[in-house]
């Protein structure tokens, strides 16, 4: 997947090289300075999308659930066996525990619903609880 920032690096130089192709076939200096300037000015990114992508994000925090969601910290408590620990996060967990990193994103994605989920890995069950920071 491309993103938008590639596309727009492509397109700019794209617009360079059909430049150099025009210098190429003998352009007269003024075409050459029209040419320049048209370059100089052309945006770099589509600014009415990126605007208006920002204005839909920036009301996204207007309301009060998606607000509190986003600035919520919680920290996670895991049992296994007779061990029990606090870890800042899913994947600090999952590190430390020596669980298979690639797999803690579906995962924190379903604890964060359920708030309480084990994780079964070679015969162990690791009881996830999502607590409050403190």
């Amino acid at each position: 997947m491309t993103n938008n920032n590639d596309r727009y690096g492509l397109e700019i130089m794209n617009n360079l090289k059909k430049l150099v192709i025009k210098v190429e076939e003998e352009m007269t200096d003024e075409e050459w300075e029209k040419s320049l300037e048209e370059f100089r000015n052309a945006p770099l990114v589509n600014d009415e999308k990126k605007v208006t992508r920002s204005r839909k994000v920036q009301d996204t925090w207007n309301d009060d659930d998606i607000a509190k969601r986003r600035t919520t910290r919680n920290h996670v408590v895991v049992s296994v066996d007779d061990f029990t620990s606090e870890f800042k996060s899913v994947a600090a967990a999952f590190d430390a525990l020596g669980l298979p990193q690639h797999k803690h994103s579906r995962f924190r994605t379903k604890l964060k619903k359920e708030e309480e989920l084990i994780f079964i890995w070679e015969n162990k069950n690791y009881l996830f609880k999502i607590v409050e920071r403190k």
